[in-house]
């Protein structure tokens, strides 16, 4: 066990999460930590899952390298990992909406975190081979009608798309410092977002219709590498697309319960599925530790 001064832990959970001893995976929040303790049960006598929060004062993304530095000074070995939207934070369009994964490498500015390829944590939960289970065990009220569930993916994936319409809006927004509410156009029908969204930006300043336009450019390679297999375009377009504006379209959209996706954990769990790019990590960190 590591020993310091208890007067220099802000916290009973940094202590605690100094005190383990064990090199660290650091994640941007607690909603992560609790997926991969659910996903990589099996790495856990050799990594500890940690929220950036518990390390340093503050979390999200840009803790984040800051706990992993802490926690190099602490004597503790530690890799980090972040949303693919933090590019979006950055403003790193470029590489944000690029399709080439080799792309992120090094994106973060940190080279003991890695970027995920999708765009929340939470994304990975979507796996098209259980949205009709899930569909069928979420839906409210019960029992879910048998076409709900059979139309699963083909809804999942027009929301997709409906959002895709809208990433040049909301991305041109934040260049902007113009904030939405992550429910913005959930009362639009996915195939409509596309056009609403031309509308509100032709009425905008020409600053915000410049910066829209100049992501669209980068959109364009985005909607041209779309696969033709319509599960294997919803895992595509989950790197694209925000994570919780999704959430909120399927909930209404598939009329599923509250919080919903926390379903999809134990359905992954069910099956033994976990996100193999995010294991590829943590078992790459494990060797590093070892060597």
């Amino acid at each position: 066990m590591n020993v310091e001064e208890l007067s220099t832990f802000s916290s009973a959970d940094q202590f605690l999460a100094h005190a383990t001893g064990l090199p660290r995976v650091i994640l941007e929040g607690q909603s992560d930590v609790i997926l991969f303790k659910v996903w990589f049960q099996e790495l856990q006598e050799d990594l500890e899952f940690v929220a950036a929060e518990d390390v340093v004062n503050g979390g999200g993304c840009t803790a984040v390298g800051p706990a992993v530095d802490e926690s190099v000074i602490q004597s503790i070995p530690a890799v980090g990992v972040v949303d693919r939207d933090y590019l979006q934070r950055e403003k790193r369009w470029d590489i944000l909406f690029a399709t080439d994964p080799a792309m992120l490498a090094g994106s973060a500015g940190h080279p003991d975190v890695r970027v995920a390829s999708l765009w929340e944590i939470e994304a990975y939960l979507l796996r098209p081979e259980l949205l009709g289970s899930w569909v069928g065990v979420q839906h409210s009220p019960q029992p879910a009608p048998a076409r709900a569930v059979q139309r699963a993916t083909e809804m999942v994936l027009q929301e997709c798309e409906g959002l895709l319409d809208a990433v040049a809006f909301f991305a041109s927004g934040h260049e902007c410092g113009v904030p939405y509410d992550e429910r913005y156009f959930l009362a639009d029908r996915a195939n409509t977002i596309g056009e609403r969204c031309r509308a509100l930006l032709g009425a905008d300043t020409k600053a915000r219709q410049e910066h829209a336009a100049a992501i669209e450019e980068h959109l364009g390679n985005v909607r041209d590498g779309r696969p033709e297999d319509p599960a294997e375009r919803i895992v595509y377009l989950l790197q694209f697309i925000d994570t919780k504006r999704l959430l909120h379209r399927l909930r209404k959209r598939l009329s599923l319960g509250a919080e919903a996706h926390h379903a999809l954990k134990v359905l992954m769990a069910d099956r033994g599925l976990r996100p193999e790019e995010l294991h590829q990590v943590l078992t790459d960190a494990v060797r590093a530790f070892t060597d």
